[in-house]
Order: C-alpha cells, then structure tokens, then sequence
C-alpha cells in the first residue's frame, strides 16, 4: 500500500474543502493519466480550536501521482476509484478530538468593604474556569458550570485586591493600669500631690493618619513630642504631667484630626 502522509495548516471541514480547490486539476474517472506510481496523500489539518470542548482535526486523503507534480506546492489529484483500481486500499483518517483543555478563565472581582482603621479596604478576586464534560466524545463533549480555580489559570493580570481610602479619626479607650496612677483616657481618677500623671491616647482608626494635641487643664496646648512646664506628650501619644501639683486638677482633652474630621476623649482628674 503506497500513501504519503503531510501536515498542512487547515481548520475543519470547510478549509479541507477550500483545499482541495487548490491542489491543482482533478482527473475524472474516465479520463486518468495511465503512467507513473499512484499513491494516496494523507494531509493532517490543524486542530479547529486552540482550546475548549469542541476541538477536531480532520484528515485529507486524496489520490495523486508524483509525477504530474511541476510545483512542490501543487498536486495533481484524482477520483479516489483511481487509486483503487489499482489496488491501493484507501488509508483511514477519522476525525480526532484535540485541544481539549479547558479555556483560560475570568476573574471573578468583588465589592470593596469598608475602610479599615489603617487605611486600606479589600475586596476578593478569583479566577473561575469552566471545565470540559465528557472530554473525550467526539461531537457531544461540553463545558460544565463555572468553578473557583487556581489564579495561574487566568492568564489576563489580576485585579488589585487593596484600595487606599479615607477614614475620619478616633481614639480608643484601652485598659486601665492602676501604677502610680496612671488613666485612660475617657475616665475620671484622682492622683495624690507629688505623683506622676499618665494619660493614654490610641488613635485606631483614620486616613490619612491624623495629628494628635492635647489640651491641658489650664488651656495649654501641646503635640505629640513637644514639653511645656511639667507636661510632655511622648511619641505614642501619652500625656505625661510630673510632680502633679493643685493646678493640675481639671479635664484633659484628647485630639486626633485629620481632613475627614477629628475625634475627641475627654478625662477629669483630680488632685487630693
């Protein structure tokens, strides 16, 4: 049995179609040369589609003769009775499936939260991909539903997950610690003459990050590392007051500010 097989670049039964108008004159039945070796060109097309359930390569089989080639890139083709007259059994070439992966998926983007105290909000992102049902069936293979997959397959870039956003100030109230003493903003305590005053203020929440002052019981004003007298605000926002004296009695008043508004905590502290 002679037959020669090629590979050529084609997509499906309507390119092999295209490509037979191509390849030169047919010979009728009636009327093939008589000379020269007869033989049957196996011409492999290219898969239909690159991904997906519906992928196919179909195969060409004509009957030719070398010799009535005068172009590499032209054959002379006959009736396929010609070749089997002559008692060339036709090769078989069925269609193949092929390509049958599945598609590259989407991303799946969600709603931004709220704003965090850091000044960031977050939102899911994942990649979803729809698998191939029933792969290997030849014209009957499907896409099935939608699932959460890996992110490397998606090929497009992912979308951000973080967004900068802007928040309003506040100040928390922690825990109180009763060492010499020491209170929390937002409460009320008593401290003996002589003893060192320690108010605490922890700005939680707030974009762009807000400044913090402090109002003293006489008005005085102070930021964070600055001094005045006997008082200092340290660089985490405690309010110091050393050697407490009966001036110091009265409410301090914390304050975070930033462009979207300020938060304030108040505490009342008298000296026995």
């Amino acid at each position: 049995m002679w037959y020669k097989q090629d590979s050529i670049s084609s997509s499906g039964s309507a390119v092999i179609f295209l490509l037979l108008s191509t390849l030169g004159p047919v010979f009728s039945q009636e009327t093939p040369p008589d000379v020269g070796m007869y033989m049957w060109r196996v011409i492999v097309g290219s898969c239909s589609r690159t991904c997906g359930p519906s992928g196919i390569r179909l195969t060409l089989v004509i009957c030719t003769n070398p010799q009535f080639c005068t172009d590499d890139e032209k054959l002379y083709t006959h009736d396929d009775i010609v070749c089997r007259n002559r008692g060339l059994p036709r090769p078989m070439a069925p269609p193949e499936v092929c390509n049958r992966i599945p598609c590259p998926g989407g991303w799946i983007v969600g709603e931004y939260g709220d704003c965090s105290s850091y000044g960031k909000r977050t939102r899911d992102v994942y990649c979803e991909q729809r698998p191939i049902v029933n792969m290997e069936a030849l014209y009957t293979a499907s896409l099935g539903e939608p699932r959460r997959a890996s992110d490397s397959a998606c090929i497009a870039p992912k979308p951000s997950t973080i967004q900068e956003c802007s928040l309003a100030p506040e100040i928390a109230t922690p825990l109180v610690s009763h060492q010499d003493a020491f209170y929390a903003v937002g409460q009320e305590g008593c401290i003996h003459h002589g003893r060192q005053l320690s108010i605490d203020a922890v700005i939680v929440a707030g974009s762009p990050m807000p400044t913090l002052t402090w109002t003293l019981a006489d008005s005085t004003e102070l930021a964070v590392n600055e001094t005045s007298g006997r008082a200092r605000v340290l660089a985490n926002g405690t309010l110091v007051v050393a050697n407490v004296k009966d001036r110091d009695d009265g409410i301090y008043v914390a304050t975070a500010k930033n462009e979207h508004g300020k938060d304030m905590k108040m505490s009342k502290i008298t000296v026995v």
